[in-house]
C-alpha cells in the first residue's frame, strides 16, 4: 500500500476519534444538563407543594328543597393524592351560601375517620333561589377556595314572592375555544377543543366553520356531548379567525384567540396501553421537558431534544395515576409553554350492587335493599357508605354526581361539569372522545407554575386540626391596639361536660385553642388572668372561610307550569312539621369522651351527701382535707395539699366553675355552695401544655350554667357553636295493621337517609329497609361509598309507589 495511502487512513482514523470524543462528550453534557433542569423542576414543585392535600366530597341527599325542610348530609374527607379517607382533619366546615356568596346557614362536623354527618334546618324565613352547598376542612382553607367542595340545591318558599332580582345575566350564551396545549401557532396544526353553554351553565348544541379575516372556510365543527366538542386548524399568524356558530336556528360570531409567530404546540394520541405527546415548535433544535403530575405528587419526568421542530414523549398508561394527570411542557429556560390534561380511567373501583325485592310496592310497605360492595375484580370490600332515598319529578330530578366523578374528575377541573358520572359508566368511542374533549375546556391546575418558579410556598396560615376544632383569637392592648405577644388566654365552654383550653399569643397576637370534642354548645368565655394582664383586648375569629370560587349562582328558573307542583311541595313539608316536628328535633352527640380535661380527680365531693353549709369557706374547712384556706392580709388563698410529697403547694390551684377559671380566691370563696352540686379535686401538679398548675379545684352547678356566679367584667363572651349536634332522621314503621292504618298523613318524599352504612368484611353485604309513604312516585335510591384503600363507588336504583 504506497506511504500517502497509509497516512490519509491515519489522518481519517484520527478525525473520527475527535469527532467521536466531542460527541461522547456533548452527549455527556447534555444528559447532565438535562437531569439538572428535571432535578430542579422537580424540587421546585415539590417544594411549593407545603405537604399534603385534602379533598371533600359531601353527598346531600337531594337537590330541591321546600322551605322547612331539612337537608341531610355526608362529608367523606380524602388525601388528595389517594383518595384515601383523611386522617389530618378531624372537623369539616359545611355552609349554606346565597346567590351573592353570603353565608345563609353553617356547620362544623365531626369527623372520624375522614367521616361525618349532618344537617341544615331550612328556616321559613328563607327566600327562594339557587344556593350553593360547600365544604371544605381548617387546612384546606391554605388554598384555593376552587377547591372546596360545592354543590348547586335549588329552595323554594311558596309563603314568599318568587319573583326575583334581575341577575347578571349579560349573554344568551357563553362560546369559548381552548387550543390543545394553550395557544395557535403559526404553521402549526393545532386542535382546538370549544365549549357552548346557556347562561344557566347547560351545554347547548350548536355547528359551525371558521372562517379567516377575507370570509373563506378554512376548518368546520360541531358538539359532540353536553356542548363540548372540537376540531382541527392550520392557523397563520397573518390571518385572523372568525367561528359562525349556529345554536338553535341563530347564528352568532365569535373570535378565535390569536395566532402567534413562535411557540410550542401539543397533540395527545393514545392507545389501548400508552399516551403519546407529540411536541411541535418554531424552535427547530432546542430542548423540551415533560413533567407529568397527579395531584400533588410528580409522577414522572422526561427530557428531549427537538428535531426539525418536533420530539414524542410515550407514557405507558400503568405509570399514572388513576384520574387527572397534568402534562407540563418546559423550553430550555424551564418556563413553562404548554399543558395538556389526560383522564387515566380508574383502574381501582369500588363496585356497589343494590336490588330490591321488587320493582313496585304499594304505600305504607317495608322496602329491604341488599347491597353488596366489592372491588374491580369482584373482592368482597369493607366501605363507609351513605343512602338517601327521594322521590322524583319535575322540580327534583336526578343530577348527582357521584363520589368517584368528583374525587377523580370534578375536584380538578375548572368550571360545571354537565353528568360527571356519564364520562365513568360509559366506555365506547363517543364517551371517550368526549372525555378528551372535557380535559381540553376545562383544564385548571392545582398550582400556579409562576409561583412556582419563583419558590413562592403556599401560605400556610391555617392549621389543621387533627385532634379537635381550633377556635382562634387575637389579643390586643387596649391602649395601643396593638397585637400582644406572650399573653396566656383561657376559653371556656360551661356546661356539665365543659371544655377548657389554654393558649399563649404569638407575635401577631394570634391565639390558638385546640378544643378537642367541642360539641354543640351555645357560648364560649374568653379571658386573660385579670390579676395579671388586665390591658389586653381578646375578639374572636371567624373560622369559616371568607374566601370564595370564582364560579356563579345562577338565576333561578322555575315555569308557571310547576306551580302546582310547587304548591304540593310545600303542603307535605307543612304536614309533616305539624304532625311530627318533635321526631326531627333528637339530636344525640357523637362519640366523645366525656371525662374533663384533667381525667379523673383525686377527689370528688357530691355536696348533696354532706351536710350543708352556707359559706364555701365552711365546706372547704369541714371536709375537704385537700384543700387549705388561709388569708394574706385580707385575701384569701387556697392552697392544695401535695398527696406525693404531703405538703402543701404555695401557689393557688387553677379553679373552675363550670369550666370557667377564677383566679381570684376571694371570689371563689363568695360562691354560694348551695348551688354547687359537685366538687372535683386534683391534687398533684398539673401540667397542661406549658402551663403548670398547682392542682385543681373544679365546682359543677346542677345545670352547668355558672347559676348565677358572677364573671370578671372583662371577660370576653360570645355566642359559638362547637361541632354540630347528630340530628336523627325520623321515619315511620308499619309493621303492624295498627301501624298500616293509622290515620297520621305521612306525606315524606324522603323515604330514607342513612349516612353510616358499613358493609361486611369477609362478604361485602349489607342490608338497609325503609318504610315507603303516601306519596306516590318513582324514587332513586341513592348509594355513595368509599373504602380504606381510597375505592370510591356510586349506586343508583329506582323504585315505584303506587
Amino acid at each position: 500500500m504506497p506511504q500517502r495511502y497509509k497516512a490519509t487512513m491515519a489522518n481519517n482514523c484520527q478525525r473520527l476519534l475527535l469527532l467521536c470524543s466531542f460527541y461522547f462528550l456533548t452527549s455527556a453534557y447534555t444528559y447532565a444538563q438535562n437531569d439538572a433542569v428535571l432535578s430542579n423542576l422537580q424540587k421546585q414543585f415539590t417544594n411549593y407543594q407545603q405537604g399534603a392535600q385534602e379533598k371533600i366530597y359531601l353527598h346531600v341527599d337531594k337537590s330541591f328543597f321546600t322551605a322547612g325542610e331539612i337537608i341531610w348530609f355526608k362529608a367523606y374527607a380524602v388525601d388528595a393524592s389517594t383518595n384515601k379517607p383523611s386522617q389530618l382533619s378531624k372537623v369539616a366546615y359545611v355552609e349554606l351560601l346565597d346567590a351573592d356568596k353570603k353565608p345563609v346557614l353553617q356547620a362544623k362536623i365531626k369527623l372520624t375517620s375522614g367521616s361525618g354527618t349532618g344537617s341544615f334546618q331550612l328556616p321559613a324565613s328563607v327566600h327562594s333561589g339557587n344556593f350553593h352547598v360547600r365544604a371544605y376542612t381548617s387546612w384546606m382553607k391554605n388554598f384555593s377556595p376552587d377547591l372546596y367542595f360545592s354543590q348547586n340545591i335549588t329552595i323554594i318558599n311558596t309563603l314568599k314572592n318568587l319573583a326575583r332580582k334581575p341577575g347578571k345575566d349579560t349573554y344568551k350564551y357563553e362560546i369559548r375555544f381552548f387550543p390543545e396545549g394553550g395557544n395557535l401557532v403559526n404553521g402549526i396544526q393545532s386542535k382546538i377543543g370549544f365549549r357552548v353553554v346557556d347562561k344557566y351553565g347547560k351545554g347547548m348544541d350548536c355547528s359551525g366553520n371558521v372562517q379567516d379575516q377575507n370570509g373563506n372556510s378554512v376548518s368546520t365543527f360541531k358538539t359532540l356531548k353536553f356542548g363540548i366538542g372540537s376540531f382541527s386548524l392550520s392557523p397563520l399568524a397573518s390571518n385572523t379567525y372568525t367561528a359562525i356558530v349556529t345554536i338553535g336556528g341563530q347564528t352568532f360570531k365569535q373570535a378565535l384567540p390569536i395566532v402567534y409567530n413562535q411557540g410550542y404546540v401539543v397533540n395527545l394520541q393514545q392507545t389501548v396501553n400508552q399516551v403519546s405527546l407529540n411536541v411541535n415548535s418554531s424552535s427547530q433544535y432546542s430542548n423540551v421537558y415533560l413533567l407529568v403530575t397527579s395531584g400533588t405528587d410528580i409522577k414522572l419526568a422526561f427530557a428531549k431534544q427537538l428535531q426539525s421542530g418536533k420530539a414524542v414523549f410515550a407514557v405507558d398508561k400503568t405509570q399514572l395515576a388513576d384520574g387527572i394527570a397534568h402534562f407540563t411542557i418546559f423550553n430550555d429556560e424551564s418556563q413553562p409553554v404548554c399543558e395538556r390534561l389526560y383522564f387515566n380511567k380508574p383502574k381501582q373501583q369500588l363496585v356497589i350492587d343494590a336490588k330490591t325485592a321488587q320493582q313496585e310496592y304499594a304505600e305504607r310497605k317495608k322496602i329491604t335493599v341488599d347491597v353488596e360492595a366489592k372491588d374491580e375484580s369482584s373482592v368482597p370490600q369493607t366501605a363507609d357508605m351513605s343512602m338517601s332515598v327521594y322521590r322524583l319529578d319535575s322540580l327534583q330530578h336526578f343530577n348527582e354526581t357521584g363520589i368517584a366523578a368528583y374525587l377523580l374528575l370534578n375536584s380538578d377541573l375548572r368550571g360545571t361539569i354537565e353528568q360527571p358520572d356519564y364520562y365513568f359508566t360509559n366506555n365506547d368511542a363517543v364517551s371517550n372522545e368526549a372525555l378528551d374533549n372535557l380535559m381540553l375546556t376545562h383544564g385548571w391546575s392545582r398550582y400556579n407554575w409562576d409561583d412556582i418558579k419563583q419558590n413562592k410556598t403556599a401560605a400556610l396560615e391555617y392549621l389543621p386540626e387533627y385532634e379537635g376544632h381550633i377556635v382562634t383569637a387575637r389579643i390586643t392592648n387596649k391602649k395601643t391596639g396593638q397585637p400582644a405577644e406572650n399573653i396566656v388566654a383561657y376559653l371556656s365552654a360551661p356546661g356539665k361536660t365543659f371544655k377548657f383550653a389554654i393558649a399563649k399569643s404569638k407575635a401577631n397576637g394570634i391565639v390558638q385553642f385546640n378544643v378537642i370534642d367541642f360539641i354543640g354548645g351555645d357560648a364560649i368565655i374568653l379571658q386573660t388572668n385579670q390579676l395579671q394582664d388586665s390591658i389586653y383586648r381578646i375578639d374572636i375569629i371567624n373560622p369559616f372561610s371568607e374566601k370564595y370560587s370564582s364560579s356563579q349562582i345562577t338565576g333561578l328558573n322555575v315555569s308557571e307550569d310547576m306551580q302546582n307542583l310547587l304548591v304540593q311541595h310545600s303542603i307535605n313539608t307543612q304536614v309533616q312539621n305539624a304532625y311530627y316536628s318533635e321526631k326531627y328535633k333528637q339530636f344525640y352527640a357523637p362519640d366523645v369522651d366525656t371525662l374533663p380535661f384533667y381525667g379523673r380527680p383525686s377527689a370528688s365531693y357530691l355536696l348533696d351527701d354532706y351536710t350543708r353549709f352556707t359559706t364555701m369557706e365552711e365546706v372547704l374547712r369541714e371536709y375537704v382535707p385537700e384543700v387549705a384556706v388561709r388569708r394574706h392580709r385580707d385575701d384569701y388563698l387556697l392552697k392544695i395539699a401535695d398527696s406525693s410529697n404531703n405538703i402543701y403547694f404555695d401557689d393557688n390551684p387553677l379553679v373552675l366553675a363550670d369550666g370557667v377559671p377564677f383566679f381570684n380566691m376571694d371570689t371563689v370563696i363568695s360562691f354560694n355552695p348551695l348551688k354547687i352540686r359537685k366538687m372535683d379535686v386534683v391534687a398533684k401538679k398539673y401540667y397542661l401544655g406549658a402551663n403548670i398548675f398547682y392542682g385543681i379545684v373544679n365546682y359543677t352547678t346542677y345545670n352547668g350554667d355558672l347559676d348565677g356566679i358572677q364573671l370578671d367584667p372583662a371577660s370576653l363572651v360570645l355566642e359559638y357553636q362547637g361541632m354540630q349536634l347528630q340530628r336523627e332522621f325520623y321515619t315511620p314503621k308499619y309493621d303492624t295493621p295498627k301501624e298500616v292504618n293509622s290515620r297520621l298523613p305521612d306525606f315524606r318524599d324522603v323515604l330514607q337517609w342513612l349516612p353510616n352504612i358499613k358493609t361486611e368484611e369477609a362478604t361485602g353485604k349489607t342490608q338497609a329497609s325503609f318504610y315507603t309513604s303516601d306519596v306516590p312516585g318513582s324514587y332513586a335510591v341513592v348509594l355513595q361509598g368509599l373504602t380504606a384503600s381510597g375505592r370510591a363507588g356510586s349506586k343508583t336504583i329506582y323504585i315505584t309507589v303506587k
